[in-house]
């Protein structure tokens, strides 16, 4: 993750981290299956970071997760 200001105002370009509503419309799946899917073991489950009772998504770790089911 880099750590450049952006030109707008507070918070850092590029690390604009996803919701699950934002995951679940990127994967056109249910919302239900995306909290589903954080709370499996093993490949399946997709990366999150916990942020207090909130989820949230890397885009690139997203993408990097979707390739490797692709692949299996």
């Amino acid at each position: 993750m880099t750590f450049e200001k952006s030109n707008q105002g507070e918070g850092f370009a590029g690390d604009a981290l996803l919701t699950v509503q934002e995951v679940a419309q990127l994967c056109k799946v249910p919302v239900s299956w995306v909290y589903e899917r954080t709370r499996r073991r093993g490949f399946e489950r997709i990366p999150h970071v916990k942020l207090g009772k909130y989820l949230r998504f890397d885009p690139a770790e997203v993408r990097g997760w979707l390739q490797k089911l692709k692949e299996n």
